[in-house]
Order: structure tokens, then C-alpha cells, then sequence
């Protein structure tokens, strides 16, 4: 078990040190008052002899004819404090309007500021308010409503606006429904346009302005049916076909804002539930934006299956030479949606992967596999003949690929209802496919008609004999933006 290390590397600069300065205790007030009276009146004999003997004769005679004894003193008494001059109190006063006046009007710059650059999901009620306060509220909400429409007109740039950030809790079976304005559908003979959805993306702030993007016009687009897609200011989605090496390829490119967004579905939300689902049926029950088919865990024993930062099925008995545990590889998928990877022949007891679990701040697994890219080399796949999966066969393909951090692709291979003689893939074949798009992780799930993809109320993909399977689990992403704060 192996966990990425990052190193945050501080910068410090060490000031001077100031110079040491003794304190003594203090004392009572009285006691205080008086050391400070006999310190300022305390005398002290000169030990430089700048006083000649006439000096000393002319003290000492006028001393007589006072009657007093004489005493050098080489401390004099703290002068007494005089009153400021008329000028000075005018110029007193002058620095004090200025300075009200100055802060006056950093607080009017403030609140330009603010009205100018709340983001625009951010609306303030000024009900219950009256007088300044309201209508100041009033003004400012009024103003970043206005905003959201120079947003999207393009007046404004995305270095203007303070991107509100959204998440979904960690213990919803239920995300926040999607926004049925925000899909829609693109032609093929006008593929051109998709690129001013990925542009309002990056307007967002949803893709970074350098963010590489899979789509492309470039590419052996297949024209068949239309090029759909998804997007508010959290999620992104693609969902397009094209020919790769002679193979029909689903292929949809999703961007969250927040790794909550990627998420897990187990039929009756609990492990071990008898109840089969299609995935439509989960992702409508889970509200997903776009909901796959995973890895089916309730048919098969083999991998390590977490759910809600527990393992459950960790099988210890012989499967082909290793046990059921290890004897496949299993994607494990932390809180920020990264990928973590037990990989196959790996020895570990249940208490030690629940520990990885814990100190990954995994949340849930897939166990199906196997693994296809690592790290953005390719796996090779052809090393080892894998138990599950129809490894040689021709045979419809699906796989998860992680192209950035919450940037993902999920990549399905089918002959889509087609009788022109398209080629379903090998294992080797899919994973070359896999590899073209330049993804850093990817790892194989169930395909066959398990392999689905389902999409703004219709199933994307052909799957084979054209029906749903019933399955245990699906994953999805779901869009932050609770509905209540939508317009």
C-alpha cells in the first residue's frame, strides 16, 4: 500500500533581535511614588574635577550667607510639562479631521469594493431591515444579481468574482437535484460550438484558464445522435462518441469543483441490500447529473469492497492461487475523489486496510479491475492472464480515468446497436485506447451490459441487447448548488 507524499516547503526570514530589556517587579503605588520622588532628587557626588578651587569658594561663601549647606547634584529636576502653543493645538486638530476624513473614505471604497465583487450565487435579504442598513443590503443584492448577467455577457473576468464554494455532505443518499436549464445538446456538424461551453466553464473558474480539456474537434468524432453536455458553476459534463482504432467509444468528460461531487449509490444504501437496480433508476433515486454502472460487487467475492470509510468484503479464501482479497485489483477513492490503488498479490490483514482506509481518508472502493494506467504509464496487461473480465475476448469495455485532480473520463466500448461490423475490444485493446487520451490513472469496470451511461433522463450508450441490467451500485456526480439557491 503506497500513499502519495507532498512536501509544503516554508519560507522563513529571521528578523533581528531586539534589544533585551530588564524589568523590575513592580511595587504598591505608594511604595512606587516614593522610589520614583527619591530617584529624580537623589544626589550624587561628580567624579570629573571640573570645578576650580574659586568656583568652589564663590559656592561656598553665597551657601553661608544663605545659611544652607552646598551639594553638587548632577541629576536636575524633569522640567515641567508646558501647554501647546495655539498653532500646534490648530495643527493637532487638523490631523485629526484628516484622519476621519481618510478613514471615511476607505470605507466608502469598501463598500464599492464589496457590491463590485461578491460573487454572484451570494444574494444578502435586506428583509427586516430599515433605513441605511437597508438600503445599503438592498443595493448590494441588487448589484450582484446584476453582475450574474454581465458574467455570463462576458464583461466581467473571472479574476472579478469570488468563487463560492459548494459542497454535498459526506452522509447525503440524496445530492442536490440538477438543474434541467443547465443541459443541452449540440450537433455534430456544429462541434465548433462545444468549445463556448468549455469557455463558459473556464469563466466559472470551473476549469483552470490552462486546464487541458479531452474534447476536441480534432478527433474522429462519431455522428451518431448528439453531443450532449451539463454545466453550472460546480460540474462539467461531455458526453460524445467517437471512432478510436477502429472501435466506437462512448466517451464522457466530467470537472467537478468539489471531490463530494463523485459518489457512491449501493442499492437501499446499504451494503449487503438483496435489491437489484437498474441505473437509471439509481441515479434518478440519487439525483446525479450522469450515473455509471461500477463494478456490480454483490455478484462476484473477489476484491475488497469499502463503503462509508468501512471495509466489508475482504475474502480470505484461495482464489486461483491467491486469495479472494488480492486476487484482483481494487481502486480505492479518497474524500477528495483522488485514486489510491490495492493492487493485485498484495498481502495485507483487514485491520491493515481499514488502517489505509482511516489514514487515506478513503471512502469507498470498486473492485473489478484491473488496473490500466498508473501514475500515466501504461499497465501492462498482458503480463498476467486476470481472472474476471473476458480478458482476451472481444467484448464491450468500461473504464474510469482520472485526467487532473476532479477532472475525470469515463470510456465505454461498444458496437452501439450497429451492423456495420464494428469491433467490441480486448482487454490490451482497451486499455491502448484508454492510454491515448493522456490520463494520469484509469482503471477497468464492468462492461458487457453492465457498461452504462445514463444522462439527462435517457441512456447515452447502446447496451448490449438493448435493456438495462438490474445491478447492485452505481457511481455518480452530482452538482453542488443547492436548489434553493438557484434563480
Amino acid at each position: 500500500m503506497k500513499k502519495n507524499d507532498y512536501t509544503l516547503v516554508k519560507i522563513n526570514k529571521n528578523a533581528e533581535e531586539p534589544e533585551e530589556l530588564i524589568f523590575e517587579p513592580l511595587e504598591s503605588s505608594h511604595s512606587n511614588h516614593k522610589k520614583h520622588h527619591n530617584s529624580n532628587t537623589s544626589v550624587k557626588k561628580t567624579s570629573n574635577d571640573v570645578f576650580d578651587k574659586a568656583e568652589e569658594s564663590e559656592a561656598s561663601s553665597k551657601d553661608k550667607a544663605a545659611g544652607k549647606a552646598t551639594e553638587t547634584t548632577s541629576a536636575s529636576p524633569e522640567p515641567s510639562r508646558k501647554p501647546l502653543s495655539r498653532k500646534a493645538a490648530i495643527a493637532a486638530r487638523i490631523a485629526s479631521v484628516s484622519g476621519s476624513i481618510i478613514c471615511g473614505i476607505c470605507m466608502i471604497f469598501l463598500i464599492a469594493w464589496v457590491t463590485l465583487n461578491l460573487h454572484p450565487d451570494i444574494y444578502l435579504s435586506s428583509s427586516g431591515n430599515s433605513g441605511l442598513i437597508g438600503n445599503i443590503l438592498a443595493t448590494i443584492t441588487k448589484k450582484t444579481s446584476n453582475m450574474k448577467g454581465d458574467v455570463m455577457n462576458g464583461y466581467l473576468s473571472d479574476a472579478d468574482i469570488i468563487k463560492k464554494i459548494y459542497t454535498i455532505p459526506e452522509d447525503a443518499t440524496v445530492a442536490p437535484a440538477p438543474d434541467t436549464a443547465c443541459y443541452g445538446k449540440i450537433s455534430y456538424d456544429e462541434a465548433d460550438k462545444v468549445y463556448d461551453i468549455i469557455e463558459q466553464a473556464r469563466r466559472y473558474r470551473l476549469l483552470d484558464e490552462d486546464e487541458r480539456v479531452v474534447f476536441t474537434t480534432d478527433a474522429d468524432l462519431y455522428a451518431r445522435g448528439e453531443i450532449e453536455y451539463y454545466l453550472d458553476e460546480t460540474i462539467l459534463v461531455l458526453c460524445w462518441k467517437e471512432r478510436i482504432n477502429n472501435r466506437v467509444v462512448n466517451i464522457s468528460e466530467i470537472r467537478i469543483a468539489d471531490g463530494s461531487q463523485l459518489r457512491r449509490k449501493l442499492t437501499g444504501d446499504t451494503y449487503g441490500s438483496g435489491v437489484q437496480s437498474y441505473c437509471s433508476s439509481l441515479s434518478n433515486q440519487a439525483n446525479a447529473v450522469v450515473g455509471f454502472n461500477a463494478d456490480f460487487y454483490a455478484f462476484r467475492n473477489l476484491g475488497i469492497t469499502c463503503y462509508n470509510r468501512t471495509v466489508y468484503r475482504f475474502g480470505e479464501s484461495p482464489y486461483g492461487g491467491r486469495k479472494a482479497y488480492n486476487c484482483v485489483d481494487t481502486l480505492f477513492i479518497d474524500s477528495n475523489g483522488d485514486f489510491h490503488y490495492f493492487e493485485r498479490g498484495m498481502e495485507a490483514t483487514k485491520e491493515e486496510v481499514q488502517k489505509f482506509v482511516d489514514d487515506n481518508d478513503i471512502l469507498f472502493s470498486m473492485a473489478f479491475g484491473p488496473i490500466l494506467i498508473k501514475d500515466g504509464e501504461y499497465y501492462n496487461t498482458t503480463s498476467y492472464a486476470y481472472p474476471i473480465g473476458e480478458y482476451y475476448d472481444q467484448y464491450s469495455r468500461a473504464g474510469i480515468g482520472l485526467v487532473s485532480e476532479h477532472h475525470y473520463l469515463y470510456m465505454n466500448v461498444q458496437n452501439n446497436g450497429s451492423h456495420d461490423e464494428i469491433p467490441r475490444a480486448t482487454l490490451q485493446d482497451f486499455a491502448e485506447i484508454m492510454y491515448s487520451k493522456n490520463l494520469e490513472q484509469a482503471y477497468n469496470l464492468d462492461g458487457g451490459q453492465t457498461g452504462e451511461v445514463y444522462f439527462n433522463g435517457h441512456v447515452f450508450n447502446y447496451v448490449d441487447w438493448g435493456n438495462e441490467r438490474a445491478v447492485s451500485d452505481i457511481f455518480y456526480f452530482a452538482t453542488a448548488i443547492p436548489e434553493d439557491e438557484r434563480e
